[in-house]
């Protein structure tokens, strides 16, 4: 019974582990890609204001 115990212990607190690696990971692409989208907003604008010169 302890063993079955430990297992599902260790079980769970190696799933927690992964969530929360999953969650880091899925937040840093969402960083990245709202950087992108801001560079490629950036360079649009620099684009319209070569276009007005």
């Amino acid at each position: 019974m302890g063993v079955f115990l430990s297992m599902v212990a260790s079980f769970i607190i190696g799933f927690s582990v992964g969530v929360q690696r999953t969650k880091k990971k899925i937040r840093k692409a969402i960083e990245e890609r709202e950087m992108l989208e801001k560079q490629e907003h950036l360079s649009q604008i620099q684009d319209n204001l070569r276009n007005i010169e």
